[in-house]
């Protein structure tokens, strides 16, 4: 059964997630690869338990948070994020991870957001991507030296790890891709519905049986090696076909005559049990 649009939407996405507390749900912020002008670059929002955490972080984040937002009739900033999961450092996935640091330090009320990534990218990131913008800072005339942990709960993984996101019932899981660069799938699940994302990957069948149980897959589609071809994905089993939407599309992408479905800016998911055969 694929997910059916949600008809009645509170004005936050805490409320959403707290009024169907057995719900897990999906709002895509963006479906785009590294160089797409049509999408905003692939991200989306996972809901669950009254949190909210948001998969990999695109720029400008600000403004793709609201226009998903606001295009549902829905307030909320980058407040609302709970959980940051982290596929890997490519641009296209990492570039609004300053952006969201710094928001909630200097404009936020509720504190740091947790940051959950393989262990391997914590020094990369923060040295390689962060620090140069973000490792000082003046405060009333005085300036201080920061670290990562002054903008984010950092909760390394090893790859393959479960992980915490604190939420009680919502289950993590990964699974390391073959990117040509470190990089984490994931799996969620809640109250019996499970939701699988495979990241930035060339086809993999280890990854596709990982992926295989979910009640939706989200999987990448895009062009070059480190990608998944659309037409090995045709290849799977109808079933597994039945309950994918794709993701990370090149602009030229066709997205009205894809026999796999699509997944969609803006438009909110339920994640629903399938019933399984007897």
């Amino acid at each position: 059964m694929n997910p059916a649009r949600t008809p009645h939407l509170p004005t936050t996405l805490q409320k959403l997630s707290r009024r169907s507390p057995d719900s897990l749900f999906v709002l895509p912020l963006g479906v785009g690869n590294a160089f797409s002008t049509r999408f905003y670059n692939a991200s989306f929002l996972v809901l669950a338990g009254g949190s909210v955490t948001l998969v990999d972080a695109p720029a400008p984040l600000g403004r793709i948070v609201h226009e998903a937002l606001d295009g549902l009739g829905l307030q909320g900033n980058l407040e609302a994020i709970d959980n940051l999961f982290l596929t890997h450092l490519h641009g296209d996935h990492c570039n609004g991870v300053e952006e969201l640091g710094f928001w909630r330090l200097f404009l936020g009320t509720k504190g740091k957001p947790g940051l959950h990534l393989l262990e391997e990218l914590v020094e990369p990131l923060w040295e390689h991507r962060l620090r140069a913008g973000m490792g000082r800072l003046n405060f009333d005339g005085k300036l201080r030296d920061m670290q990562l942990s002054d903008y984010f709960r950092v909760q390394p993984f090893a790859g393959g790890a479960a992980i915490d996101l604190g939420v009680p019932g919502l289950h993590a899981e990964t699974f390391p891709t073959r990117h040509g660069i470190p990089c984490a799938a994931v799996r969620f699940s809640y109250r019996g519905a499970s939701l699988g994302y495979s990241a930035d990957t060339p086809f993999d069948p280890l990854l596709i049986e990982f992926l295989s149980g979910c009640d939706m897959i989200i999987h990448e589609t895009s062009p070059g090696e480190v990608h998944t071809p659309y037409e090995r994905l045709m290849e799977l089993d109808e079933d597994i076909r039945s309950r994918m939407h794709l993701i990370h599309l090149s602009d030229v992408f066709p997205t009205e005559t894809s026999a796999i479905a699509v997944l969609k800016e803006g438009e909110l998911y339920q994640v629903r049990p399938r019933a399984l055969p007897r």
